[in-house]
């Protein structure tokens, strides 16, 4: 099919009055029209809205398939088995079609629309166009095909389904359509919906369609005044550089740039940027064209260009007066609105009256014919309908012989509609019969080409007005910096190259140039620029080559596949066979920030240009600028590899050029994956075959992530389960074998095994979780000292209860195997480094996300965001809560809390967490210097277990007096004792171990007077959240152990904790998955310090010195301080972090009970669950654990037979599982509910405790020890393996 159709192709002349030619030169010239004949123009909507079956009525006005194809869902486009399988898109596949525009004048809405009527110089005559389709994905899996296709295209045909309306994913699209500056086609599909399934009069279908314009414009609206409001408070915050030449003068729009917002976004049918359709019948109509149609049927006498103001809306025709009067819709009159009498009307009555024929022709079991009852009705409903003339079959590029224009009228007569029946084989079918009329009657593929042509901007007409911030080449520092003509460090021509590069952009020059390659005395008038924003993966047999004779043939080697680049040329001609230069994204290949001029040091690739036609690909020898195309990379001497050199990247035959300026907001738009899953070969030798396949699946699917952990594992990152599934049927079906192939060539061996043999071991899907932790019940009802002087917890019964599963969980398995866990208690460590040189104190404590980021909004702009009342009402009582649980003064307000954490603030991350200094630290009062024995404090912590107090397993006497010991002294504080320790025994068995421990109490004094520590006065520096100078702290002249251990954390040991606080985040101690929402908080520091004195010679002044005893490198502090913070977490509650899905799914009533029944099992939140305005289906939004979510679209097919209509999720955020995995019953009614514990080794909690089971699971799939598990379940049984019968 594709050879045959291409060999009509070449051989097909644009303009039809032009005789063939048979060079592929003039061919090419031919079929790609100048940039003012070209439109380039995508399709996008919410999944299941009609996309791809508009796009193959569009395909069949070219006459690729037939009129029947075409309306049977053929899906042409979708040219993948497993897309024709599941009937649905999943890769973006464009073609190219021809249209005739037969538009009568001017657009009357020029003045207000930039890209329609004169300006695209429409004439009045019968222009050929050449229009670029992109049928593009609507599941939300696969949004980055959708966001290529945007930044490739200039206009958009947004689709909405009128009785599913706007769904979460069209405002979605709405958002990304303004962000890359596209003009908006509102289509209104599937109406024929409302007269067969709803059953719906004319009058109400038109008050349903005028209500769902009204949503789209009000959501429209909303966009542009937020969008508005947040671009005004960025001026006002931001003052323009004068110096900045970014963007050229020239590329300012004509008009204001609000009032062009305001007439493209403004979805009017009048401006016949919205169109009516039902894409499976074939037909649609916009308002232009309706008006144009019954002024030359006679039907209203009002010329078409007052007409078209009054069809939609409020207004009625009163055909007595022939004047239009406002129509009221409750009025007690039978008139209709003039859309619903002369738009809708006919089209019922054509549904209604085939409809009842064939009912009729069933009922009487005989032959249609006249007598048939409603036959003769239906012939004067065909009849007064009249046709249109507006169909040209000239219109078409037709692959076939062209069809006479007398087939594309309505039949007149009763003898002419029965031959049409039967000739179209709809006799058996009311369905084919109604799509066969229809497409006559208002040809669905007419009306939208047309509106293309009138509303969508030319390529020239885009660069320039409309999309220059995302079409333009981007500017580094050294380019903006030299201004038009270069400085004295600047060389002028590069200055002026690049000026060149930029005006032949914005004007999508197409001057002739010659080859790069070829030597020429002067330069080419217009540069090349071309961009590729995605790559394909092209069979060799769908590629067709065409030879000077003008046939054509499929490529020779029709096995194998090979990538190639979907690329929009900018200005210039790309020529194939030649070299280019290839700018990668600007990540890739950033630009220096030095003031001098520095070319970019890029390569050089040979490029060769197809023309694409669906699934098939001809090749050409240029392609000429504002048009698409295809474009490989044959390996050659300097390249030995054919793979691009980047997903998305540009192409130049100047070495000035920059990457486009778009391209970051393209690839910012990229929504990080979060479905990963684990694979790898079953044998070793394999593993650089499957290496090379992930290279080039990377390629071709930029939203995919492919890492190597630590322990050589292989992750393969996915959007979803549907784009996990289909990129493992691409891993086994096309790249593999590649691979396979290509290894087997660069060995000259078959040691490879075939792509076919090659297993895979895949794991299950995996799901990121995260760790946190949640406050003491003492730390939220009792104040800073008591919460330090806190009595035993045994002491109080309902502490020991609520302190039951933080004792568990330190006395488990594998987590009491922690090393350094008998130094923390309750949230607090004191870690004591190797050598005992240093000893850092520490407490950790959950950190509220609305504190994180307001923090991190002062930390990196200094400048306070307005929010609404709730959220400041919640920000403002978490900020007062963290700071009583801190120890600040109970008289400080939110803004004196807020400033006193910027000044402690050290560092944050992205995940929620933060780690300050206290401000002990930044006073030096919790710094000291240790001179008594060179090594720092350290109880012993083998008399813990010696203890006749563990031994009996006996409660410990709370009311002791003994203070003898230094060691007993620190047992009653509560801040780092094991529990179950006997004071008293431990200080018999410490007399006299008095090193270092005056300091550490010293340090445990100050922590306690962190109340009454008076900060300085912050600095510029502490303003912005950086740690404050030396100069604001204790003065480190002085000649103290206590100052100069101070100059040495602040000179050596402070950058080491940043490193591992970050190091510390990345693994928890419960299922080593990051930590989420984590304060850590640098209470004290003790460092061992020698003494040394000096006597200066003449005046015999003794100076001291003091140097640390022990060396103190980061990588033990780093260690060190990741240690403690896991101690101290596993002293806290225990609870864990997993991403949100939003939900978002229709349903009938029927299906509602089902439908709730798997939601609740999978732990999902309603959020909403409206009625659809006039049907019975019931939209839900809800929000679903995404480890709940996997296998739910199979589930709900299963158990809703149907009636529940595809999910559609999308991340929405990170929250809490509010359950403690160690918890254990306690009281009677909780025991009874959800049974005893089981003390088999079992740390089961109960029954149905998500928390655990999430935590077990995570470490098994780790490979981590697991709590319950046994290595021999019975090793007294002797295990046979015959079978008894």
């Amino acid at each position: 099919r594709p050879l045959s159709s291409l060999k009509t192709l070449t051989n097909q002349p644009f303009r039809m009055n032009q005789p063939p030619s048979t060079t592929p030169t003039t061919i090419t010239t031919q079929i790609l029209p100048s940039p003012s004949q070209t439109r380039l123009v995508t399709i996008i909507a919410h999944v299941d809205h009609g996309k791809t079956t508009l796009a193959d009525a569009l395909i069949e006005s070219n006459g690729l398939i037939s009129e029947r194809m075409a309306g049977s869902n053929i899906r042409y486009l979708d040219s993948d088995s497993e897309e024709q399988r599941r009937g649905i898109t999943m890769k973006a596949s464009s073609i190219g079609l021809k249209h005739v525009y037969t538009g009568k004048g001017s657009n009357p809405n020029a003045s207000n629309t930039l890209s329609a009527g004169d300006m695209n110089g429409n004439t009045g005559e019968e222009d050929p166009y050449v229009i670029h389709l992109i049928d593009s994905p609507g599941h939300v899996d696969f949004r980055h095909q959708v966001s290529s296709a945007l930044f490739l295209c200039d206009g958009a045909l947004l689709l909405v389904d009128v009785l599913e309306g706007m769904c979460a994913r069209t405002h979605s699209l709405l958002r990304e359509l303004y962000v890359m500056r596209l003009v908006p086609i509102l289509v209104l599909n599937k109406i024929d919906r409302l007269v067969g399934e709803l059953g719906l009069t004319p009058t109400e279908a038109y008050l349903r369609l005028r209500s769902l314009i009204e949503t789209v414009n009000a959501a429209a609206a909303n966009m542009l005044n937020s969008n508005r409001a947040s671009r005004n408070t960025q001026q006002t915050t931001t003052e323009p550089d004068p110096s900045n030449t970014s963007t050229p003068a020239s590329h300012a729009p004509p008009i204001d740039l609000e009032e062009m917002e305001q007439s493209v976004w403004n979805f009017d049918p009048s401006k016949n940027n919205v169109l009516f359709a039902s894409a499976l019948d074939g037909w649609g109509f916009g308002i232009q064209s309706l008006a144009r149609c019954l002024y030359q049927q006679k039907l209203l006498t009002i010329k078409p260009k007052v007409l078209r103001r009054y069809l939609f809306g409020d207004y009625r025709y009163n055909a007595d007066t022939q004047k239009v009067l406002k129509w009221v819709a409750n009025s007690s009159s039978d008139s209709l609105p003039m859309f619903a009498e002369f738009a809708l009307k006919p089209i019922w009555d054509m549904y209604h009256g085939v409809e009842d024929v064939f009912a009729n022709f069933k009922a009487t079991g005989q032959s249609l014919s006249m007598a048939t009852p409603g036959m003769k009705e239906l012939v004067k409903i065909v009849r007064k309908t009249g046709h249109t003339n507006h169909y040209n079959s000239n219109s078409t590029l037709t692959t076939t012989p062209s069809q006479p224009s007398h087939s594309r009228l309505l039949p007149q007569t009763g003898k002419e509609l029965l031959r049409f029946l039967n000739k179209h084989g709809s006799v058996s079918s009311p369905e084919e019969a109604t799509r066969a009329l229809l497409r006559r009657y208002r040809p669905l593929s007419d009306a939208v080409l047309d509106a293309i042509v009138e509303v969508c901007p030319s390529p020239r007409d885009a660069t320039r007005n409309i999309r220059t911030n995302v079409l333009s080449l981007s500017v580094s520092p050294s380019h903006s910096s030299q201004g038009g003509g270069g400085t004295t460090t600047t060389p002028t021509d590069a200055g002026e190259a690049l000026q060149l590069l930029q005006r032949a952009v914005q004007q999508c020059s197409t001057g002739i140039t010659s080859p790069p390659d070829v030597d020429v005395d002067s330069p080419a008038p217009s540069p090349t620029v071309a961009h590729v924003c995605k790559v394909l993966t092209v069979q060799n047999s769908d590629i067709v080559y065409s030879s000077n004779d003008g046939t054509s043939s499929i490529s020779a080697s029709k096995d194998g596949t090979q990538l190639m680049g979907l690329v929009r040329v900018l200005c210039g001609r790309l020529h194939s066979d030649a070299s280019y230069h290839v700018f990668g994204p600007p990540n890739a290949n950033a630009s220096t920030h030095s003031n001098e001029y520095e070319p970019q040091s890029t390569e050089r690739r040979i490029v060769r240009t197809y023309l694409l036609m669906g699934s098939t690909l001809l090749h050409v020898p240029y392609i000429p600028a504002g048009h698409i195309g295809a474009l490989s990379f044959p390996s050659d001497h300097q390249n030995h590899t054919s793979l691009p050199p980047h997903a998305a990247f540009t192409l130049s035959d100047s070495p000035h050029c920059t990457p486009l300026r778009g391209l970051s907001t393209s690839l910012s738009n990229t929504q990080k994956p979060l479905l990963k899953i684990s694979l790898e070969p079953k044998h070793v030798r394999q593993s650089p075959v499957l290496e090379q396949a992930l290279q080039q699946l990377v390629l071709s699917d930029s939203s995919l992530d492919v890492t190597m952990t630590a322990r050589g594992e292989c992750l393969l990152c996915c959007q979803g389960e549907l784009h996990l599934e289909q990129t493992l049927h691409d891993l086994k079906t096309v790249y593999l074998p590649a691979s396979s192939a290509s290894a087997s060539a660069d060995d000259g061996s078959d040691s490879n095994a075939d792509a076919d043999e090659m297993e895979l071991r895949i794991s299950d899907p995996i799901v990121p979780f995260g760790e946190t932790t949640t406050h003491l019940e003492s730390e939220l009802h009792a104040d800073f000292a008591a919460v330090l002087d806190q009595s035993d917890p045994e002491s109080d019964p309902a502490a020991v209860i609520a302190d039951a599963s933080i004792r568990r969980q330190t006395t488990l398995p594998p987590y009491c195997d922690e090393e350094g866990l008998s130094n923390a208690k309750a949230g607090r460590c004191r870690v004591v480094m190797q050598g005992r040189g240093c000893a850092l104190s520490l407490r950790v404590l959950p950190l509220p996300k609305a504190i994180h980021d307001d923090l991190q909004r002062q930390h990196t702009t200094a400048i306070d965001v307005d929010v609404d009342e709730e959220q400041q009402t919640v920000r403002d009582t978490a900020y007062l809560q963290l700071s009583r649980i801190l120890g600040h003064p109970t008289q400080t307000n939110v803004q004196d809390i807020r400033q006193r954490l910027r000044q402690q603030l050290c560092v944050m991350d992205g995940n929620g967490n933060a780690m300050m200094e206290s401000a002990g630290i930044l006073t030096g009062q919790t710094v000291r210097g240790v001179c008594s024995g060179n090594q720092v404090y350290q109880p012993d912590t083998s008399l813990v277990s010696a203890s006749p107090t563990n031994k009996a397993n006996v409660n410990r006497d709370t009311k002791s007096n003994s203070h003898s010991s230094s060691l007993a002294t620190q047992a009653n504080d509560n801040d780092y004792p094991p529990n179950g320790t006997d004071k008293q025994y431990i200080a018999q068995q410490t007399t006299g171990l008095e090193n270092g421990h005056d300091d550490y109490q010293a340090v445990r004094h100050a922590i306690r007077q962190e109340r009454i520590i008076q900060l300085p006065n912050p600095s510029p520096a502490t303003q912005l959240g950086l740690p404050p100078h030396e100069s604001t702290a204790t003065s480190t002249n002085e000649q103290s152990p206590h100052a100069s251990a101070l100059q040495i954390w602040r000179s050596n040991l402070r950058g080491s904790t940043e490193a591992g606080f970050h190091l510390a985040m990345r693994a928890g101690p419960w299922m080593e998955e990051p930590i989420k929402g984590v304060l850590v908080i640098l209470e004290g520091i003790e460092i061992a310090m020698t003494e040394s004195c000096t006597t200066t010679p003449g005046n015999n002044n003794t100076v001291y010195t003091y140097t640390p005893a022990q060396p103190i490198s980061g990588g033990i502090l780093l260690s060190s301080l990741r240690q403690s913070i896991r101690c101290a977490l596993l002293t806290r509650p225990a609870r864990i972090t997993e991403p949100m899905l939003r939900l978002t799914l229709h349903t009938t009533l029927d299906g509602i009970g089902t439908l709730y029944r798997v939601l609740n099992k999978r732990r999902c939140t309603i959020l909403a669950d409206d009625m659809v305005d006039g049907t019975d289906l019931l939209s839900i939004v809800a929000l679903i654990p995404q480890n709940e979510s996997l296998g739910l679209h199979p589930e709900l097919l299963n158990v809703s037979s149907g009636r529940v209509s595809s999910p559609e999720l999308e991340v929405s955020h990170w929250e809490v599982l509010d359950e403690d995995p160690f918890w254990i019953p306690n009281s009677l009614e909780e025991r009874e509910d959800f049974g005893e514990l089981v003390n088999s080794g079992d740390c089961s909690t109960g029954r149905n405790n998500v928390a655990l089971r999430i935590v077990r699971g995570v470490r098994v799939r780790k490979g981590l020890l697991v709590d319950d598990q046994k290595i021999v379940v019975a090793a007294e049984k002797q295990r046979t393996l015959a079978r008894k019968k």
